[in-house]
């Protein structure tokens, strides 16, 4: 989700919205945003290779010590027949994708109020923050 929020506002940082005369311009603007995402993605996967671990120094739960068998399959079947697990799949998808349908719309909503995109963005990436923010709040 932090990701989808970043994502709302970068290209904004970058591509000037309202050039629409100049298209080498715009394809430049939109080739360093593409640029400097790969090189901020590429920074981070190498931190996580880096900094991977093969297990925590302090187990999770006190089970985790307990050695497993280890059968993949065993635990899918496990989990596509667990009610619970298929009802929680359920609601998170439904919920996820109706955020990114209304996040993809956002543009054309905002439009018709007469804003911009930079201001749709910004749009965006504020409803991440406060979706992130009412999780974290009645989380806890």
């Amino acid at each position: 989700m932090i990701g989808n929020a970043v994502g709302f506002f970068f290209p904004t940082i970058f591509v000037d919205a309202n050039n629409d005369t100049n298209m080498d311009l715009a394809r430049k603007q939109i080739a360093t945003a593409l640029l400097v995402q790969g090189i901020i993605g590429l920074v981070l996967i190498l931190l996580v290779v880096a900094t991977f671990q093969d297990k925590p120094k302090i187990p999770p739960a006190s089970n985790a010590i307990v050695p497993r068998e280890r059968n993949l399959l065993g635990t899918y079947y496990q989990l596509v027949r667990n009610v619970e697990f298929i009802k929680l799949t359920i609601c998170f998808t439904s919920f996820n994708n109706i955020i990114i349908v209304v996040l993809t719309l956002i543009d054309k909503f905002s439009q018709r109020y007469n804003f911009d995109t930079d201001d749709s963005g910004f749009f965006g990436t504020m409803i991440m923050v406060g979706g992130i923010t009412g999780s974290f709040l009645f989380g806890a």
